[in-house]
């Protein structure tokens, strides 16, 4: 293909002269003037015509240089595909599932910070934590991030790493009547519940806090799984629903507001894994760029679990 007297002749047209195309590249005078030589041969015709300004094309040279140029532009991108192809061959993929909060608040905000790695894809699930738990334990997923309570009954082979501190708070759309009233908690039964999940950590609190405020339960008219349903749904309706008080600036700004009543419980969100994948090099990676930017966020931070900095410690 005579790549390397193709280069050579490339340069000396860009320099306009066989002496500055030779420094440039570092070589002898006689040894770029032979490419010429090879190329004129090869295409039997004449490259190069001289003159007291220095060296000038021919039209044939014009030609040569053409498509000499469109030929390294060619040999870039076949280099580039190659590459592309040996980094998809050896990307890692991160499957990670996330509860709402987590999907919500904090992956948003650390994905336009984090310095993007073409080694790794992330592929994210979101859904309720008890869903994606299963997922884990079969190895269809190798992190989740959720709330606390869902993991209190966790097979062996798991971990929970407590990362938040959380506090479930019933919402409902700001013109609600609910907000009108002076002692909000003895309306509640009034309105219908939306719920995430049967078995999910808001009506294990739920029915915690109607024991203890002893206050008749309220009936639960939508189960479903989908943030955007529920909230949607909360926002042209009178259905009540309780998320992470993490989330009540977002909320706010679709219409959602938290009642005047206290806590439903308090509780830790966090990560939930099997050991033998914090041994991967490439999920240990992803997850002290996620602790940094967590401990870095003004919004988070004193909202941190104490034993944070202890984790990430341990994967160091």
């Amino acid at each position: 293909m005579f790549a390397k007297e193709i280069k050579r002749f490339i340069e000396i047209v860009d320099k306009g002269s066989l002496n500055l195309a030779a420094k440039y590249l570092n070589i002898s005078q006689p040894a770029i003037s032979n490419s010429v030589k090879i190329l004129e041969k090869k295409y039997n015709t004449r490259l190069f015509e001289r003159n007291p300004k220095g060296l000038i094309l021919t039209e044939e040279g014009k030609i040569l240089y053409k498509y000499a140029l469109n030929l390294i532009d060619q040999e870039k991108n076949t280099l580039v595909e190659l590459k592309n192809i040996k980094i998809k061959q050896n990307r890692k993929i991160l499957r990670i599932g996330s509860g709402i909060a987590w999907n919500m608040l904090i992956f948003p905000s650390f994905f336009t910070k984090v310095i993007y790695d073409d080694s790794i894809q992330y592929n994210f699930k979101y859904g309720v934590e008890t869903i994606l738990l299963p997922e884990l334990k079969e190895d269809k997923i190798d992190l989740v991030f959720g709330i606390e309570p869902n993991f209190r009954l966790l097979d062996p082979i798991m971990e929970y790493y407590p990362f938040l501190k959380i506090k479930q708070i019933f919402y409902a759309k700001s013109t609600h009547k609910i907000h009108e009233s002076k002692n909000p908690i003895n309306e509640l039964n009034k309105y219908p519940l939306l719920s995430w999940s049967e078995k999910s950590y808001d009506l294990r609190g739920l029915y915690n806090f109607y024991k203890i405020n002893k206050i008749k339960r309220s009936n639960v008219g939508i189960e479903t799984s989908s943030l955007s349903l529920g909230i949607s749904t909360a926002r042209k309706s009178d259905y009540l629903l309780v998320l992470p008080d993490l989330l009540k600036s977002d909320l706010k700004l679709l219409g959602l507001l938290p009642l005047n009543i206290d806590p439903l419980e308090t509780n830790t969100s966090g990560l939930i894994i099997k050991q033998s994948n914090l041994n991967k090099n490439y999920i240990k990676k992803f997850l002290i760029q996620l602790l940094n930017n967590l401990m870095e966020d003004n919004n988070i931070k004193n909202k941190l679990s104490k034993n944070i900095l202890e984790f990430k410690s341990s994967i160091l």
